[in-house]
């Protein structure tokens, strides 16, 4: 008994994955192929979401504001923040 070769099966399932990538790389999500058609993934759980029409946040922008926060940390304040005296 020979397998029939679905090739549209096989098409969809490619560029869904090309798709997918894709979105893990604007979005700033960790891309990893298992994730695609697991809905329980939260990577895959955005791209859905995605793809119905939801506004979704970019996490390379989420990062970067994390990231900020903790240099942003003005403890002297005023003109000097080095803490040197003229």
């Amino acid at each position: 008994m020979a397998v029939k070769y679905n090739k549209e099966a096989y098409d969809k399932v490619w560029a869904d994955l090309d798709d997918f990538k894709r979105f893990c790389k604007e979005f700033g999500w960790a891309y990893d192929e298992a994730d695609l058609y697991r809905a329980e993934a939260p990577a895959y759980a955005e791209y859905t979401r995605f793809k119905a029409g939801t506004r979704i946040p970019k996490n390379w922008m989420r990062d970067a504001k994390f990231r900020l926060s903790n240099y942003n940390d003005n403890r002297g304040g005023g003109r000097f923040q080095s803490g040197r005296r003229n």
